[in-house]
């Protein structure tokens, strides 16, 4: 039989088989190890004659250390350790500047413990919003603490992600019953037991932590349902549950993929293809690439873009994608016009030419938007440079 903490390492080795991923995960999996089983198993199996030696050793030991060894050892085979590590490291976001870029305020926050790595991350803030650096930070916090939360269910309870819900607010509390309620009127009360985890800022908590008006997300499983673990969130509700006064404020901003040199961000979009996202040319060769640009100008064969760079990008769209768009599309009253904002989803092959873009090579056309959660048809507000 494999040794127990073994095989924490074995199943904490991710399918990619990534050094840095592995280390991380590996270094969590030691921490997480059922220490206290480990513990209890050993003294269990163990001769009788080394386990008089073994407590031959700590009769000489100072006082002070045996009692601390009893306390561990205590806290190890009751499984009360759990509570004496952090179960994950609370993700961090601080503005390290903030420049004027393509008509909007642009924040370069430094990320720390979102995921595997840390990293810069450069957040567009909306002219139009009341929106500043230091809640563009806490917005950035808010969608890290969403996924080091799933990636620790996943891998630490074994749930899958429809398991993981948020985001919900404690409406009352009378243990071990905790009522909840969502933005989508969705009301539930959760049931308490023992040895439910609580857990605050990737530490766990007391009951008495929680109250009402608190934002909060929850693991269950099982066909009853059964709460896992209830988590306090760090930032207020809003961050989380995709109010539009949030969502519509802060845009993330990275370089596009495949064209080293341009900028691109992420916002809500309508689909331009009557096939929908990812539907055309899904088997198209070479590098799948993306671009974002206003657009210069736009025939039934092909239209023109220029992205942050400056250069003119030609999309040959051969089926009069745009003017069929224009013309019939499901959305209401909005028609793509000069300087709105496409992307461009495409494969190329490195011989190609870069700034041409043939109709066989492009997988989606979208266009880009401000406003998010806009079902009625015609309420849309584009998004513009």
């Amino acid at each position: 039989m494999k040794h127990p903490i073994e095989s924490h390492l074995i199943a904490a080795q991710p399918p990619s088989r990534g050094n840095k991923a592995f280390v991380a995960r590996t270094m969590q999996a030691v921490k997480r190890a059922k220490s206290g089983e480990t513990f209890s198993r050993a003294l269990r199996t163990t001769h009788v004659a080394k386990k008089e030696r073994l407590f031959m050793k700590l009769k000489h030991l100072p006082t002070a250390v045996i009692v601390m060894l009893v306390v561990g050892a205590i806290l190890l085979i009751t499984g009360t350790a759990y509570a004496a590590y952090k179960l994950w490291l609370s993700p961090e976001a601080h503005v390290t500047s903030v420049e004027q870029k393509h008509g909007r305020d642009q924040a370069l926050i430094d990320l720390k413990n979102c995921g595997h790595s840390d990293e810069k991350v450069q957040v567009e803030i909306s002219k139009d919003g009341p929106g500043n650096p230091e809640e563009a930070a806490k917005s950035l916090v808010a969608q890290c603490e969403l996924q080091v939360i799933q990636s620790w269910a996943m891998s630490e309870l074994g749930v899958e992600p429809s398991n993981i819900l948020f985001a919900y607010t404690i409406k009352a509390i009378n243990f071990p019953q905790v009522s909840v309620s969502s933005k989508y009127q969705d009301t539930r009360t959760l049931t308490l037991s023992k040895d439910t985890p609580i857990i605050f800022n990737g530490n766990t908590i007391k009951q008495d932590d929680l109250h009402e008006g608190d934002a909060v997300a929850f693991v269950v499983s099982g066909p009853n349902q059964e709460l896992r673990a209830l988590v306090k969130l760090s930032q207020p509700i809003q961050y989380y549950d995709y109010s539009t006064d949030v969502q519509s404020t802060y845009y993330t901003r990275h370089e596009c993929y495949g064209n080293p040199g341009t900028s691109c961000i992420d916002t809500p979009s309508l689909d331009v293809l009557r096939e929908g996202e990812g539907g055309a040319n899904g088997d198209a060769p070479g590098e799948g690439k993306l671009i974002q640009g206003k657009v210069v100008s736009f025939t039934d064969a092909l239209l023109k873009l220029q992205p942050t760079s400056g250069e003119i990008y030609t999309i040959y769209t051969g089926k009069k994608e745009v003017t069929a768009f224009n013309a019939t599309n499901p959305y209401g009253l909005v028609a793509i016009e000069k300087d709105d904002v496409l992307e461009v989803r495409y494969s190329q092959l490195a011989t190609d030419n870069p700034l041409e873009i043939q109709s066989h090579q492009y997988h989606a056309i979208q266009l880009l938007l401000k406003e998010v959660n806009k079902q009625s048809k015609g309420n849309f507000q584009k998004y513009h440079y």
